[in-house]
């Protein structure tokens, strides 16, 4: 029995010993394994051209366009291209139909002779109303010296019939006004005291008064007078009134203030008709491309006729009385009546041009003539040539790749204005869309190249791992390297 309890003891303790040597030899093993081996790409460096070069991008524009633009009145008879068609020069793009166009041209010459009458109408206004003054003056002195004699006979005291009023009180102001005599306008409002209809009539023909009324107050008025010394006073007084309101219009007048305002009209109405004959010119022959080009808008089709837009009504009265009335300035209203046609066809004449900023650590390494490579957006690959660059700086809120790069780059970066001319551009090429141009700006030929990515730094100290082999063994060790150009993806 003893035999068998002893035979137990000893396999417990057997088992117990090899589990506590696997659990430390676990233990020790993970304190003392060997690292695992380390993955690495080696690469050869090789030989090859080295490019560096200014990339951005900009948006396509032409460098000029034909812009084609239809008159009121005439018909389109063929309209022979379409947007994005690519014409030659002296294609035809559309014709019309030739019996329009005498009566859209007459039109527009009637426009311009009443321009031309109502301005040469005013002039010979403003030098009658000089001429006229120094008669009116005379009259004023003499129906000054009548009103005087009759302001003896009459005790202005008892013409006083009634307090001022509201009316009274407007009246007086707006003829003190007009008058430029405030005791005049005192002395007539006087006598209408008390009779409010009186004054309000005369305060509705004081604001009927312009430079083309016949002032006689006695006879607007149409009121009824006794043939007493009072009686004659008043009228004396408002023949004097009249006379002092004709003298202000014709000064006023004089002075020509409106000159400027009929002399635009009249020159734009000049201006329309003979940029309209040219027009009518050109269409008798259909519209020709004036150069190779591709069409960006068309907008008028066969069998239509552009009607006169009822705000681009060219009318002399109307435009003065928009101006006159101060709250509208001759230059805007002709404005609007210059865009109001629209109905046409717009030519973008080649070449097309991208226009971008050089910063200044390009500047200069960039000249005229440089060839250049633009791709667009769908990847195609074209030539260029830088076609111009500014004389003068200017700031950009754009960013170019090499400003990226730059650490010392602002947000507004300084440069000058560059365009590179597209030669032979295709449908992809599309007027506003940008495309990516890249420019040589220097090249190190049958250079040693290395990846990027194979570059580490010990602060600004550039280094590589070189592998070498010695006794069978690999060893990797740390070398310092000198770096040159980068195209963008290797040194």
């Amino acid at each position: 029995m003893e035999t068998k309890k002893s035979k137990k003891k000893l396999i417990f303790l057997i088992v117990t010993v090899v589990v506590i040597l696997s659990m430390l030899g676990g233990v020790l093993y993970y304190i003392f394994k060997p690292d695992a081996p380390i993955d690495v790409t080696v690469i050869n460096p090789e030989r090859k051209d080295i490019v560096e070069a200014f990339e951005t991008s900009a948006a396509v524009e032409s460098e000029s366009q034909g812009k084609f633009t239809l008159i009121e009145g005439v018909s389109v008879t063929d309209v022979r291209v379409k947007v994005g068609d690519i014409v030659k020069k002296g294609d035809v793009l559309a014709q019309f139909d030739s019996s329009t166009l005498s009566s859209a041209l007459s039109q527009k010459a009637s426009d311009m002779n009443k321009a031309q009458k109502a301005y040469n109408d005013y002039l010979a206004e403003v030098k009658k109303a000089k001429s006229d003054i120094s008669t009116y003056e005379q009259k004023i002195i003499q129906a000054q010296k009548t009103v005087d004699e009759l302001e003896k006979e009459v005790d202005s005291q008892k013409t006083q019939i009634a307090e001022s009023s509201e009316s009274s009180q407007a009246a007086e102001d707006r003829l003190a006004d007009m008058t430029e005599d405030k005791t005049l306008a005192q002395r007539i409002v006087s006598f209408f005291k008390g009779d409010d209809s009186a004054l309000n009539k005369l305060i509705s023909i004081l604001d009927r008064i312009d430079s083309s009324t016949n002032v006689d107050l006695s006879s607007m008025m149409s009121y009824s007078l006794t043939d007493s010394a009072q009686a004659k006073l008043i009228q004396a007084q408002l023949d004097l009134a009249s006379l002092k309101i004709t003298k202000s219009l014709l000064e006023s007048q004089s002075q020509g203030s409106l000159e400027s305002v009929y002399r635009s009209i009249a020159e734009y109405a000049k201006k329309s008709y003979y940029a309209s004959k040219d027009q009518i010119d050109s269409l008798k022959y259909g519209w020709k491309a004036a150069q190779d080009g591709i069409v960006s808008e068309v907008n008028i089709k066969a069998g239509e006729s552009v009607s006169p837009d009822s705000r681009s009504v060219f009318d002399v009265s109307m435009l003065i009385d928009s101006v006159t009335s101060g709250t509208t300035d001759v230059s805007s209203i002709l404005s609007s009546l210059t865009s109001q046609s629209k109905s046409g066809i717009t030519v973008e004449y080649y070449p097309l041009e991208a226009e971008f900023i050089i910063g200044q650590s390009d500047i200069a390494n960039i000249s005229i003539g440089q060839e250049a490579k633009i791709t667009t957006a769908s990847g195609t690959e074209l030539k260029g040539k830088v076609s111009f660059i500014s004389a003068v700086a200017k700031k950009s809120s754009g960013l170019d790749l090499g400003s990226l790069l730059d650490s010392s780059s602002s947000s507004s970066v300084t440069g000058v204005s560059a365009k590179v001319q597209i030669e032979k551009p295709t449908r992809d090429v599309i007027i506003g869309l940008d495309v990516n141009i890249s420019i040589e700006v220097n090249r190190s030929k049958n250079a040693i190249s290395i990846p990027v990515e194979s570059i580490q730094y010990d602060g600004d100290q550039p280094y590589v791992f070189v592998v070498k082999k010695e006794k069978k063994k690999f060893f990797i060790y740390k070398q310092n390297v000198e770096v040159g150009l980068f195209d963008g993806s290797s040194y």
